[in-house]
């Protein structure tokens, strides 16, 4: 790795790039390279709305796929206690109600009410 890049990652960083460098045989300033530009695409491309720490990804989930309360409100850009303030006013999307407590959202409701969300104008 350059001096350069090698000052600016923190060790642990740098130590695994290098190891899976080794391991794979690659140039790790090429592995590196490789890593951001698939950061970047991801970012451009709108993906990992489901990423944070879920586990799931958005675009593989089908219209009828029920999530939770949490992850709706990752993907509605919303904190869970507005959603759960919006299911009680009626004014958030659809939900699903199994039981007492428990709520869940399909896809293909969040999508709904984020399309109709839009606007072209603030005197909407």
């Amino acid at each position: 790795m350059s001096e350069s890049l090698s000052k600016r990652l923190p060790g642990r960083l740098r130590s695994r790039i290098l190891e899976i460098a080794r391991e794979n045989g690659l140039n790790p300033e090429a592995l590196l390279s490789q890593i951001v530009d698939s950061a970047i695409l991801e970012m451009r491309s709108g993906g990992s709305e489901f990423d944070e720490g879920s586990g799931e990804d958005w675009r593989q989930l089908s219209p009828s796929d029920l999530v939770d309360p949490d992850t709706a409100s990752r993907r509605l850009k919303l904190s869970k206690s507005k959603l759960a303030a919006m299911r009680c006013r009626g004014t958030g999307p659809k939900f699903v109600k199994m039981g007492a407590r428990t709520v869940y959202y399909r896809v293909c409701d969040l999508d709904d009410f984020i399309s109709r969300c839009l606007v072209q104008s603030t005197s909407q």
